[in-house]
């Protein structure tokens, strides 16, 4: 009896370390695959930093059995995407690139052979390009200029180009946008697209209000309207007229060829982009981009004429409006706001309600030495694209 259960027991002793032993062997084999798993995710971040790396240097795409890489323009700026992959797993990345900021001033105004005039409270800080007729001192709606000096930094002498503003390249991404004015109907209210994947076009309805994310483009031949509860990041919008509703936020693109609303209290984060392109002479017609109170802007915003004509563009930056980055016109600028960063202009306007003045600005504050150390231009100022500004989906 006593000789059974011992054999029994050595059987359940027997069976339990069995059972034990082969734990012991499927927990180092699934450490070891866990650490191989490791090893080689650790190898693909690697593999896809350093694509990204060379795609910031190198325009061509590449392709290997390991790594892939390319770049892309996207309106104003380029997007780097790499892969990296092997036959267990797959990584991808997508930064948005811009350029080393170098306007190191803050105004740039054309030579027309007139004086810029200055009043209220306007100021001006950091170098400023000015005509030869110079700047002065002015006096309207019962406002003197109020300064203790007239410019807050040094004067140098302009000419009648903007060299800092680069035409031949906004003529680039005319042509580039020109190829996406076709879409596919929209079925859904939201859409997140890659920027590893293909460009996603719609044909936008004429008023969004839904989730838009990442490599898509809404594009209309009639006006879009971008509602308040509108999330948008990182999309490119192209239509005649573009009119964003009070209260929106969003980081967008925004392309239009007659008119551009930006409504009170609206925040485009950075890097954004409003921009204005007049292709044909009209002595009628002058687009706008219209900046109402109280709205923040992060980024560029530009607008431009192939063609002179004595219409030309406008530029509208209102009362309490703040914009972080560049203004450039070839054409007028109304400015009644803040600007930190750099201004460019072939000249001043301002409309008040008793008249209006060429070259006077009132109560307008241009301040380049608030600029963020971190922000990063586009290739509009004549400068590569080859920093990262964000990683983009």
């Amino acid at each position: 009896m006593f000789k059974a259960h011992a054999l029994y027991f050595s059987l359940i002793i027997s069976l339990l370390l069995a059972v034990m032993c082969s734990g012991l062997i499927l927990f180092h084999q699934f450490q070891k695959k866990t650490q191989t798993r490791f090893y080689l995710k650790e190898k693909l971040i690697h593999q896809v930093e350093s694509g990204l790396a060379l795609a910031t240097i190198n325009d061509n795409d590449y392709q290997s059995d390991t790594l892939s890489y390319k770049t892309n323009r996207w309106g104003i700026y380029k997007v780097a995407s790499a892969s990296s992959f092997n036959s267990l797993d797959t990584i991808n990345k997508n930064v948005l690139l811009g350029s080393i900021y170098k306007n190191n001033f803050a105004l740039y105004l054309m030579d027309q052979k007139q004086e810029l005039t200055l009043c209220g409270k306007t100021k001006l800080k950091g170098k400023c390009f000015i005509p030869k007729a110079g700047v002065v001192r002015g006096y309207i709606a019962g406002r003197n200029y109020s300064g203790t000096q007239l410019v807050y930094g040094s004067i140098t002498n302009s000419t009648s180009q903007l060299p800092f503003f680069s035409s031949d390249e906004i003529k680039s991404i005319y042509e580039n946008l020109s190829y996406f004015r076709e879409g596919t109907g929209l079925d859904s209210n939201e859409l997140i697209n890659s920027f590893s994947s293909p460009t996603i076009i719609v044909q936008s309805p004429s008023t969004v209000n839904g989730r838009f994310k990442g490599n898509i483009i809404l594009t209309s031949f009639n006006p879009i309207i971008i509602s308040r509860q509108a999330k948008l990041e990182d999309i490119i919008i192209i239509a005649p007229i573009i009119i964003i509703k009070n209260g929106f936020k969003g980081n967008i693109q925004c392309f239009a060829s007659k008119e551009i609303i930006v409504e009170e209290s609206s925040t485009l984060l950075y890097p954004s982009c409003l921009g204005l392109f007049k292709q044909v002479k009209n002595d009628t017609l002058r687009p706008s981009i219209t900046i109402e109170g109280n709205c923040k802007i992060k980024g560029v915003i530009f607008s431009d004429q192939q063609t002179y004509d004595r219409a030309g563009t406008i530029i509208k930056i209102l009362d309490n409006a703040k914009i972080e980055g560049e203004v450039m016109t070839t054409g007028m600028l109304e400015l009644k706001g803040e600007v930190k960063g750099s201004v460019q202009c072939r000249k001043f306007y301002l409309n008040t309600a008793s008249s209006v003045y060429d070259n006077f600005l009132l109560d307008a504050v241009v301040n380049q030495r608030a600029l963020n150390k971190l922000y990063y231009g586009s290739a509009i100022s004549n400068n590569e694209l080859k920093w990262p500004i964000k990683t983009v989906y």
